[in-house]
């Protein structure tokens, strides 16, 4: 089975992703400590365990990916 490299355009998509993922994650973090918590932790445990699922699952597909960006990818847009 051939294996396909990404181009420059693709590695560009996933650094978009990247980038946006990681803004949106960065995001729904800050709501869970300083200040912010105690709206967090104010919420029925259900809201809560959905809100870090949600999280969770935004990380692991964050860490994907990562892992789908060879590093001649990452090179190319540095």
């Amino acid at each position: 089975m051939a294996t396909l490299n990404p181009t420059p355009a693709d590695s560009m998509n996933v650094l978009d992703a990247l980038t946006t993922k990681c803004a949106h994650l960065e995001s729904l973090l800050c709501m869970t400590y300083g200040e912010a918590a105690q709206a967090f932790n104010s919420m029925n445990d259900e809201i809560r365990d959905n809100y870090l699922w949600h999280v969770a699952e935004m990380a692991g597909e964050i860490k994907e990916l990562a892992e789908s960006l060879s590093p001649a990818a990452v090179q190319v847009q540095a």
